[in-house]
């Protein structure tokens, strides 16, 4: 047992309060650790201490309030501050401290809560970080709006909210739409790796045959990433074979791996089904 999890719930506030102190930046773990014991216990004290804090006039006190509350009873099957937590929160998005809108934002997007117009005023922020924080809100949105906010988020500048949202476009909902396809089909021209292997992903997981050339494509390359094999899974063509035999000899404990090359060994290549279908 931790340190920390021996505290009292009044020591670990205190706790939590002088680590944030200490680090106004919010990066460092040792600010998160106190936050994320707090988030375990379902404790009314500690939402009224979080309420309190988004109040403050510092900044850095809002942040700890906000990331307090954002995931505050989250190991309850029914979290119980969502509620009455999805209003403080949302009165953090009229302040102009892009630390305190990147809290309230993650938070509400933790809970899976928050006003969709509100949030989305947020989309062309100049901070990146804002950005990335309303990409997480949209994750698990499937309503037209949300999409959208994500398709253009996908072409963000930004290397980590490209990725997020092309993440939330392709695997976080199911939503389909010729407009998410094109923007998934975008992200495969992507620099990034990790970016395409998202798109490559999504477009497979809705039975886009435009991911096989892509699918192909990245197989072919020295490193493969498990969002290729994802990928090559979910849209399986003979053509992948050869590259996932390599790999399986390679990798012989990967279990995502031999499955890939397992429906790919059964798989029809398309001139053959079209030519089964005449």
């Amino acid at each position: 047992m931790s340190k920390l999890e021996t505290m009292s719930t009044d020591a670990l506030l205190a706790h939590a309060l002088e680590a944030a102190e200490n680090d106004p930046s919010g990066e460092d773990e040792t600010r998160w650790a106190p936050i994320q014991q707090l988030h375990s216990r379902n404790e009314s004290s500690i939402f009224d201490s979080a309420v309190k804090w988004c109040s403050s006039e510092k900044p850095w006190i809002k942040c700890l309030g906000a990331d307090i509350l954002g995931q505050l009873g989250c190991e309850e099957e029914e979290p119980p501050f969502v509620g009455p937590s999805e209003p403080i929160l949302t009165t953090l998005l009229e302040e102009s401290n892009e630390e305190v809108l990147t809290s309230a934002l993650m938070a509400l997007g933790h809970l899976e809560v928050g006003d969709l117009e509100t949030i989305c005023r947020h989309q062309t922020h100049e901070s990146e970080d804002v950005r990335y924080a309303v990409a997480y809100c949209m994750g698990p949105r499937g309503d037209d709006e949300a999409r959208a906010v994500l398709i253009s988020l996908s072409a963000d500048e930004d290397l980590d909210v490209r990725n997020w949202a092309t993440f939330g476009l392709g695997t976080l909902s199911d939503v389909d739409s010729e407009a998410i396809r094109e923007a998934l089909v975008a992200r495969l021209r992507d620099e990034d790796s990790e970016v395409r292997g998202e798109a490559l992903v999504g477009l497979a997981e809705r039975g886009d045959a435009r991911a096989i050339p892509a699918t192909l494509q990245e197989l072919e390359q020295d490193e493969v990433s498990a969002l290729v094999v994802a990928a090559a899974a979910k849209l399986p063509d003979p053509s992948f074979v050869p590259h996932l035999t390599d790999l399986a000899e390679s990798y012989t404990d990967d279990e995502d791996i031999q499955l890939a090359l397992a429906n790919c060994q059964g798989a029809s290549s398309p001139e053959a089904s079209d030519q089964e279908a005449n």
